[in-house]
């Protein structure tokens, strides 16, 4: 069931989620992201921006994702869109929890950094309760 309500919990991830990530290591603070995410039939697409004055100084603040979901598993790939400079892909690897609620889990650029990232799913108004 959905928190607070009697309908059951979303049968996809499509919405509005806002989360925060963390470096592997502790010389880097954490840093928050909104995500905007449509599910079909279990390919996920959407787009990420960073939240993050220190991230933003380096390489942009948006990013594409896709990826898929199956079950519970979670995965997807964020691309920083620029013109200028191409970026390193970042690959997310994560398990939704039992409301599809929450997103959890990992994500690593290959041999370069690593670290955990978790998402929340925003809240859901009905079209009847608005």
């Amino acid at each position: 069931m959905w928190p607070g309500g009697t309908e059951p919990a979303p049968a996809n991830l499509s919405g509005s989620w806002q989360g925060i990530f963390s470096y592997l290591t502790a010389k880097k603070a954490p840093g928050c992201f909104s995500a905007t995410i449509s599910e079909s039939d279990g390919r996920l697409t959407g787009e990420i921006h960073d939240q993050d004055g220190a991230v933003a100084a380096v390489r942009p603040s948006f990013a594409t994702l896709e990826g898929r979901r199956v079950g519970r598993d979670v995965r997807f790939l964020k691309r920083y869109v620029s013109e200028a400079k191409k970026y390193a892909v970042i690959q997310y690897l994560g398990e939704i929890n039992d409301g599809a609620t929450e997103i959890a889990g990992q994500w690593f650029v290959p041999g370069h950094s690593s670290g955990s990232f978790t998402m929340t799913r925003s809240k859901i108004i009905s079209a009847a309760g608005a």
